[in-house]
């Protein structure tokens, strides 16, 4: 007889993972045979995402609920949760049939506290409901605050991060409310720029508030010597500073710099600097710039700077004072003296010649050499060649100046071979001993492999080679000197003019000086024919 399977709203099979779950009507007809078919669904698996896990506080989060089970009845409607409280939203109500998938996506704002919150979706279906769970976390806010020196009425730039989304951020001066304020973004930036007030002559603290304190402060220093601060400092050891009081130290990002101060720089080194009226200059490796004189008064835009710029390159770009007062910038190199009248230059001063050289980009620029005194006024694009007495010059293309900012600005902190010159030679092209094939501490490493081997050209005890090959046993271990900071490779060939192939794989040398390492050469006595090997220097 037929045997029909009747409509099952909702059938669990257990013990067998082919089966699931009966979600449709069934109908068979059989005829001597009962057989019962269930056409399988995905069994619902409730969980919760978020469009972010972690940011700043009370912003604005997509979470996005799915497998939960949706009713048309709106009480097993999905409701949200954080840290166990309802948020008032829920998954609308389904416009289909009892026990569809119900999946959605509300914005919900996050906490304000700091530290990981709990976002649940929950749905009471009876027995035991549904629910799945996220974890969003917020972060504590941070702030920078640029110049930190300078006169009454300059302007001073506050940057915040991961504040309270929209919330309002106070700047305080001294532990007290200044009544500057801005709303942060929803995704918890903020920027105010505001002119420094004229509190008196000395150290103030600036920090910026929100519902949620930051942590951060500035010192402020309030000035008529400050020059500017420092952008950004490029290399592993930094560039330095030295006081007039002959104190000195690193330099570090938004460290402010006043009258006197000496910069220098190393190889591998640069550093950035912002004038407080918005000059900007940059040094590369082994340079050297005293700040002679800089006054500027921030209502009026007047002012005048003097720098010393002795040895290295660097680039200037001028700023209110330049464009402003045509003759009230001025550079002093050693072959004489440059004018600045609002431009974007290139200086380069080699230790060892005579002639220094200019490359003018944007502007114009008055060239007065020291013994002749006579100012020579060149407008861009040009480079000037120039000693003590005589100014020529010659075309200058933005692609010929870009190139040699990318050749000597590195913002990895890479070491130029010129930089390294320099740093054992003091010069470039004009000493025989830093001659790129020169072997000035008789070591049999020349000065290109020195270089890219990082060892000692003027130290014969300082060298990339082999120190010995001994037999241990049926091994062979291999012994050379080298330097941290590099990668090796031993490889072997079985004759002088055969092939060479990697024994060992990349050994990357750890540490910055000169060090002795090894390989063994695990059975290589039993080898035929013998092995002859070497180290090579891994790009």
């Amino acid at each position: 007889m037929p045997v029909v399977v009747p409509y099952l709203r909702r059938f669990a099979i257990t013990g067998n993972s082919s089966m699931k779950i009966l979600s449709h009507a069934v109908s068979l007809i059989c005829v001597g045979l009962l057989v019962v078919v269930i056409l399988a669904a995905d069994a619902f698996a409730a969980s919760v995402s978020l469009s972010s896990s972690s940011g700043n506080g009370y912003a604005l989060v997509t979470v996005t609920s799915a497998g939960f089970t949706s009713y048309s009845n709106d009480f097993y409607n999905t409701g949200f949760y954080i840290d166990g409280n309802w948020t008032g939203q829920s998954c609308p109500g389904s416009a289909g049939p009892d026990s569809s998938v119900a999946n959605c996506s509300l914005p919900i704002r996050m906490p304000i506290t700091l530290g990981p919150h709990a976002v649940t979706g929950r749905n009471p279906v009876p027995p035991t409901g549904e629910t799945g769970t996220a974890t969003y976390s917020v972060v504590a806010p941070t702030c920078s605050v640029v110049p930190t020196c300078g006169p009454p009425g300059t302007p001073v730039t506050v940057t915040g991060h991961n504040y309270p989304a929209t919330y309002p951020v106070g700047i305080w001066f001294d532990g007290g409310f200044s009544g500057i304020s801005s709303n942060a973004s929803e995704a918890g930036d903020v920027t105010i720029t505001f002119p420094m007030p004229a509190y008196p002559y000395g150290n103030h603290t600036i920090s910026v508030h929100s519902v949620i304190p930051t942590i951060d402060s500035v010192t402020f220093t309030i000035s008529t010597n400050c020059a500017g601060f420092v952008a950004f400092v490029v290399g592993s050891k930094g560039a330095t500073v030295t006081h007039p009081d002959g104190s000195s130290g690193p330099l570090q990002p938004a460290q402010g710099l006043e009258m006197g101060d000496v910069i220098e720089t190393g190889a591998g080194q640069s550093v950035s600097v912002q004038a407080i009226d918005d000059t900007q200059f940059t040094l590369g490796q082994n340079a050297k710039l005293t700040v002679d004189e800089y006054v500027y008064d921030p209502d009026t835009n007047a002012g005048s700077a003097h720098y010393s710029f002795l040895r290295g390159l660097f680039v200037y770009t001028s700023g209110l004072i330049g464009h402003n007062n045509p003759d009230g910038v001025h550079v002093q190199v050693p072959a004489g003296d440059l004018g600045i009248r609002g431009t974007e230059f290139i200086v380069q001063i080699d230790p060892c010649s005579t002639t220094q050289e200019v490359d003018l980009i944007d502007g114009e620029l008055g060239i007065t050499p020291q013994t002749s005194g006579v100012t020579n006024i060149v407008d861009a694009p040009v480079t000037v060649r120039f000693d003590t007495s005589a100014v020529t010059t010659s075309a200058l293309t933005q692609a010929a100046f870009d190139s040699l900012s990318n050749q000597y600005f590195q913002t990895t902190g890479a070491v130029t071979f010129a930089a390294w010159q320099i740093q054992y030679f003091g010069c470039t092209n004009n000493n025989p001993a830093a001659d790129p094939g020169a072997d000035p501490d008789g070591d049999g490493q020349n000065n290109m492999t020195e270089f890219l081997t990082g060892t000692d050209p003027t130290n014969a005890a300082s060298a990339f080679r082999i120190v010995s090959a001994l037999r241990e046993s049926n091994n062979v271990r291999v012994v050379w000197s080298t330097h941290g900071g590099v990668t090796n490779a031993v490889q072997t060939a079985a004759s002088v003019a055969g092939a060479y192939t990697n024994l060992s794989g990349n050994i990357v040398i750890a540490g910055g000086s000169d060090t002795t390492t090894n390989y063994l050469d695990v059975g290589g006595v039993t080898n035929t024919p013998g092995r002859l090997y070497r180290v090579r220097l891994v790009p």
